[in-house]
């Protein structure tokens, strides 16, 4: 059903002329240092991520002949957005990190709701169909609602998502306190405040905090998919391969 996740990636050659010579090319330039940095001196939180991206990898693979269609489409959402999630926080981009585990955590959540009853794909789908569809799906498809749903069925499950999804909304996927003053350094002497703010914050307390919970929030998004996919990831051994992963979390 997935066919945009290649095995293997094509070689990359060298950089076009002129890369790396403005203020944007060479931030990107550092981002990509800095992941590299990371999978060098993170390798632990690095080979978790990459172990879990693998079991992603394995449902993006089984999903043909699914009757979850609909679940199956916010799958690929899901483990798109982990991806990126990955990309962020390998970089150091720690604030912009929890924005997009919201973003993956939704998809789960989304997926889920739809999965307990299907007549809410065709309201979902039909959002821009009118003013009137819109607000139906608004009234609908509440964050509340949809954890209230997961939480019924698998408790445990339904809690940690619920607190992982407060803490992404605390540390930056919604502008707030917590978010905006993380990086913020503040001097003062007799003549002036002086305010710096990081954009990136590599290989610091935060930073690995945020390799922490993105490892969190992929073993949540990932078990929600393999309640929805019962009982196909039992027969790839995802509950099983997934145990050694909730170490330490």
């Amino acid at each position: 059903m997935n066919r945009n996740a290649p095995d293997e990636e094509p070689e990359l050659g060298p950089a076009p002329r002129g890369w790396g010579r403005d203020a944007l090319s060479s931030y990107l330039d550092l981002l990509r240092r800095n992941q590299l940095a990371s999978y060098q001196q993170l390798s632990g939180s690095y080979a978790r991520l990459r172990d879990l991206d693998g079991l992603y990898l394995k449902v993006a693979k089984n999903l043909d002949n699914t009757e979850q269609t609909a679940p199956a489409l916010f799958f690929y959402r899901a483990h798109a957005a982990f991806r990126a999630v990955i990309g962020l926080v390998l970089a150091g981009q720690v604030v912009e990190t929890y924005a997009m585990l919201r973003n993956c955590l939704e998809q789960a959540l989304y997926a889920y709701f739809i999965y307990k009853d299907p007549k809410r794909w065709d309201v979902w789908q039909g959002r821009h169909d009118s003013r009137e569809a819109l607000k139906k799906v608004k009234q609908l498809f509440r964050i509340s609602d949809m954890l209230s749903a997961l939480q019924a069925d698998h408790p445990r499950d339904g809690s940690v998502t619920a607190d992982l999804y407060e803490h992404t909304i605390n540390l930056g996927a919604h502008p707030n306190a917590f978010g905006l003053f993380q990086g913020v350094d503040v001097s003062e002497d007799s003549e002036a405040t002086t305010i710096v703010t990081q954009y990136l914050h590599p290989s610091t307390p935060a930073h690995k905090a945020a390799l922490l919970e993105t490892a969190r929030v992929g073993v949540a998004v990932l078990g929600i998919f393999a309640h929805i996919f019962e009982p196909r990831s039992t027969l790839l051994g995802i509950w099983n391969d997934l145990a050694p992963l909730k170490t330490g979390l």
